[in-house]
């Protein structure tokens, strides 16, 4: 499976590269603020929350076309629902690597690369 349509995207984007960039780092971001709340929501039994982050995730990998995320996030989003505790501890820690794997992606192929500068 590819981390992510990036030719697609661009396209999307009417190959407006500074946009791309934009989009790409803020989800990156969003995504650096996410995860460790995951792990503090699976922590605190929170359930629906964790799911709602999880969905926001799943959105998010579906508009960037990030298909590795949005499938993982798509198995946390109804582990948390069902309250299953082996599957979402699993799901968490795959999404944290699908999410190493999208940034190193980005870093790699992305065009413009300048979020990398960016505080």
């Amino acid at each position: 499976m590819k981390i992510m349509e990036l030719e697609e995207f661009i396209e999307e984007m009417d190959y407006d590269y500074e946009a791309v960039d934009m989009v790409v780092s803020e989800y990156i971001k969003a995504l650096s603020r996410q995860l460790p709340l995951l792990d503090r929501l699976f922590e605190e039994h929170e359930y629906k929350v964790l799911s709602r982050e999880a969905h926001s995730i799943k959105g998010g990998a579906r508009n960037l076309m990030v298909p590795g995320l949005e499938d993982v996030s798509t198995s946390l989003e109804s582990a948390a629902l069902h309250e299953d505790d082996i599957a979402i501890s699993k799901y968490i820690i795959r999404l944290k690597e699908e999410s190493v794997r999208y940034e190193l992606f980005v870093r790699e192929n992305l065009p413009q690369n300048s979020f990398l500068t960016r505080p």
